[in-house]
């Protein structure tokens, strides 16, 4: 062989032969490092350790159930969220499982438990009823919870009183103490709740204290509104009385809201 090809020869296996760097060299020419060292320099059980997640509490799921199964209801049903948690609200406050596990998915209403329902929804209007009037409009009610449990068992589930509920939780018995007194009104005056509704937010806009009456001041503003009349002409003195008589139908110096509305027909509207 070529002198020239034996030292590259030579060359070659020195280079294949040497010690790796920060390796002690023990005088031999091959240096043989155990497959068990290699792995523990990677350590590998540091890089691939799981990660440890927090537990849940335990009452966590059946919350969620709770949660889960009233917005399926809402979005079935098509019932608004707000008449929703109120039905759950009451119903839970009512309602009895037959095992137990979730009132929503397990629970119902017995005529006794649906007349107390009804009580707490009449107590929470801030309108109080004597013991004739009540025990009538918990009669009228109980015929509706006949109607509306449908496996004619007595008992009622949530569902059922779901639909009972968004079906009636506007009714006039169950709105609070000034709603109640518009709706009276309405009828006194012949006029529907949209009209009164109107003719509340225009009183509440000319009642610019807040105080539940129209002043003087405060209907003399008024009249330049209507009239559209500049103040720096004015309005004659004589017009301005007659006007504000005709609307203080009970001469006390100021105009309720009654007032306003039979004025407001007869003029304003």
């Amino acid at each position: 062989m070529p002198v020239g090809c034996q030292k590259l020869r030579r060359s070659v296996a020195t280079r294949r032969t040497m010690p790796s760097p920060g390796t002690p060299d023990t005088g031999t020419q091959s240096v043989s490092v155990p497959v068990a060292a290699i792995r523990a320099r990677t350590k590998p059980e540091a890089v691939f350790a799981p990660q440890v997640l927090p537990l849940l509490e335990p009452s966590r799921p059946a919350l969620l159930e709770g949660v889960v199964e009233m917005h399926n209801c809402a979005k079935e049903m098509g019932i608004p969220m707000d008449t929703m948690r109120s039905a759950v609200s009451l119903f839970k406050n009512h309602a009895t499982a037959l095992r137990e596990g979730n009132l929503l998915t397990d629970g119902y209403l017995t005529k006794s438990s649906f007349v107390s329902l009804v009580k707490q929804m009449l107590n929470e209007t801030g309108v109080r009823h004597d013991a004739v009037e009540e025990a009538s409009v918990i009669d009228r009610f109980v015929g509706t919870f006949m109607s509306a449990e449908q496996d004619c068992k007595g008992v009622m589930n949530f569902r059922d009183f779901a639909i009972w509920y968004s079906s009636h939780c506007f009714d006039e018995n169950f709105l609070d103490a000034k709603e109640q007194a518009m709706r009276k009104l309405s009828r006194k005056l012949g006029v529907s709740p949209t009209e009164i509704d109107n003719y509340k937010r225009h009183f509440d806009i000319v009642d610019a204290d807040g105080s539940g009456e129209i002043d003087a001041e405060e209907f003399l503003a008024m009249l330049y509104k209507f009239t559209k009349v500049p103040k720096d002409i004015g309005l004659p003195r004589k017009y301005v009385n007659d006007m504000f008589r005709a609307a203080d139908t009970n001469c006390d110096g100021s105009i309720d809201f009654e007032d306003f509305v039979v004025f407001s027909q007869k003029f304003l509207y």
